[in-house]
């Protein structure tokens, strides 16, 4: 049983007030959080443009189990191999907390969604930062693993959150043989003011208060 799929990365920001002055003048800060991607080849980090990176796998066939890498896609064609994929943030961006997940869902041969089933949570994203963790949540008959960076993400500083992904061992049959297109979509929200528990207070969550420091 193989799989062959599409992947592809989508950006939702979330925005939330940055502070206030002490004579009342509100400053509004900057939240500029985008993904960015490190090739095997070049070894510099590129930031994606237009907010979606179109990626393929680095092996055509994928059985329950296996572990993959990811490849930039050129028109169908595999190019260079992704060292990592990360989130940046720019010099003048606040400080943000990050939350995503994976959606993915089973096209027909017209490249369309066939049904609403999501199978997000059989795409486990593999990651080398202590920064980055997971749950796995049922929420409205949904069940999907939300993934958290759990330190502050700096201006200027780059995070890494995934390196390769697997197809876990309990996949269910019928995504096997298929073509499935996999979106990793993450929110970002300022750091002060305990901003995440107004915007993350939803069927994502948000992680205890311990680790969001």
């Amino acid at each position: 049983m193989v799989l062959i799929f599409l992947l592809a990365i989508n950006v939702v920001l979330a925005y939330f007030t940055s502070r206030s002055s002490a004579n009342g003048i509100f400053t509004f800060g900057e939240l500029n959080v985008n993904y960015v991607y490190r090739t095997m080849t070049s070894g510099a980090s590129v930031a994606v443009s237009g907010n979606t990176l179109n990626l393929i796998p680095d092996s055509t066939q994928i059985k329950r189990g296996d572990t993959f890498l990811f490849k930039l896609n050129d028109n169908g064609v595999a190019t260079d191999t992704i060292e990592s994929l990360q989130f940046r943030s720019s010099a003048n961006s606040t400080s943000a907390y990050i939350r995503f997940r994976v959606n993915a869902y089973i096209l027909n041969s017209s490249g369309e969604i066939i049904n609403n089933t999501n199978y997000g949570q059989y795409f486990r994203l593999n990651y080398g930062s202590a920064y980055v963790t997971y749950n796995t949540i049922t929420n409205n008959s949904e069940t999907n693993t939300i993934y958290y960076v759990t330190r502050a993400l700096p201006s200027n500083t780059t995070y890494t959150f995934a390196n390769s992904m697997t197809l876990l061992t309990n996949a269910p049959a019928e995504i096997l043989n298929t073509d499935v297109k996999i979106t990793i979509t993450f929110e970002a929200v300022q750091a002060s003011n305990e901003a995440y528990k107004s915007v993350f207070n939803d069927g994502w969550g948000y992680l205890n208060e311990e680790y969001w420091t």
